[in-house]
């Protein structure tokens, strides 16, 4: 082991307080990956929820992560608490439900029924907008705004879980539960014959 070690450390040209910073900085980065994707499906989710709350008059419910006994879709949230998560809120006719478990994943649910096709291609093409600011936001964190390594390390990290949002989102495939991605989602709607 001491030789591997050595053997790394010479190749590398790193001293052994070089290989100490590099594994805080991985712990770091997992610790923000951790914090931060609830954050990204979020801003991802509101995409969808702000237009389909300006666009209907009926409830509109947003899911971040994988609760256990809560149904959305058109049904109430209920009162069941969340594993690892908070109890369902509501804000006028925004409710939501948060789990930190699976929380890179998200839900929108509001009235599909009563929007017009141009009206649902917006609500549907909000997220992938939103989740696209967001990158042009870190973005600009990453390059312009953060100095000092640690806001780097915090901007770079918001920029790639928006842009892993942003890429499953766009990308015309089917996801679990039989859910339509955003595009395959936008894709069938906009073939939709009236």
């Amino acid at each position: 082991m001491r030789f591997s070690y050595s053997l790394a450390s010479a190749s590398l040209g790193w001293s052994q307080s070089d290989w100490l910073m590099m594994a805080i900085c991985f712990a770091l980065i997992l610790l923000l990956i951790w914090l931060l994707r609830p954050v990204a499906a979020l801003i991802h989710e509101m995409g969808h929820a702000l237009p389909a709350l300006i666009l209907t008059k009926e409830i509109v419910e947003i899911q971040i992560g994988k609760p256990d006994e809560v149904e959305l879709g058109g049904k109430e949230l209920g009162s069941q608490q969340l594993e690892t998560g908070l109890p369902p809120q509501k804000t006028g006719r925004l409710r939501w439900a948060f789990s930190f478990r699976s929380s890179l994943q998200g839900f929108t649910g509001y009235d599909r029924e009563s929007l017009s096709r141009k009206a649902l291609l917006g609500v549907i093409a909000g997220g992938p907008f939103l989740s696209l600011m967001a990158c042009g936001f870190g973005a600009w964190l990453t390059m312009d705004v953060f100095e000092q390594f640690l806001g780097k390390l915090f901007a770079t990290t918001f920029l790639c879980l928006n842009l892993i949002v942003l890429v499953r989102s766009i990308i015309p495939v089917t996801l679990g539960n039989d859910c339509p991605s955003d595009c395959l989602d936008f894709w069938r709607t906009w073939r939709q014959v009236d």
